[in-house]
């Protein structure tokens, strides 16, 4: 059975705020689970997938790295784009292999700035609503952001567009940034954060 979380918003998402030109070299942070690479691979996109998990596919136009992202050395100015797209809540938490790495999200986005090219391209995506580190079973296991604390993340960008959601009887509606903060999360994506942003 699908889970109707963050995850469902990510494709439509990246999708309708595509203007990259063919030649452009995108990489996915993450990549494991999602068919955007795959997707933009089909359209003669070349794309590099990084990820402890496997891809799950395969294509002419798409590389895969099985490889931790925080440690993995990318060329400096190297990609025209970098999809952080559900995986910033979940990077340096050590669940899916890698080791726990306090401030990883913050980490990534300085290295997601190294490796894109002048006026390169961040898409990311985040369940959003009351800031906390999400616990299960004693364990620390998810990040949420409120809006403050992913703009901040974005300071080197310039934040292009920006979305606020909230599950609402299993459908994601758009609301304002007020209302995203008082959302809190329990076990299941009710809030999410879509942003685009440009290198400075």
């Amino acid at each position: 059975e699908s889970i109707n979380n963050v995850g469902t918003l990510d494709e439509p998402f990246v999708y309708l705020n595509w203007d990259l030109p063919a030649d452009s070299k995108i990489l996915d942070f993450g990549c494991g689970g999602s068919s955007i690479s795959l997707g933009l691979s089909s359209f003669g996109y070349h794309v590099t997938g990084i990820d402890f998990r496997y891809a799950g596919y395969s294509h002419k136009n798409f590389t895969y790295l099985k490889n931790d992202f925080l440690k993995y050395n990318f060329d400096l100015n190297s990609f025209d784009s970098v999809l952080a797209i559900s995986v910033l809540e979940h990077v340096g938490m050590g669940h899916y292999g890698d080791e726990f790495v306090e401030n990883a999200d913050k980490i990534s986005m300085k290295k997601i700035y190294d490796i894109l090219k002048p006026n390169g391209i961040v898409f990311i995506s985040v369940p959003g609503g009351r800031k906390k580190i999400y616990e299960k079973n004693g364990i620390k296991y998810i990040r949420i952001f409120d809006p403050e604390t992913i703009e901040k993340l974005c300071e080197n960008f310039v934040i292009e567009k920006e979305y606020f959601y909230k599950k609402i009887n299993q459908e994601w509606i758009s609301v304002d940034r007020d209302e995203l903060i008082e959302t809190e999360y329990v076990d299941e994506d009710v809030g999410a954060i879509l942003i685009k942003a440009r290198k400075k």
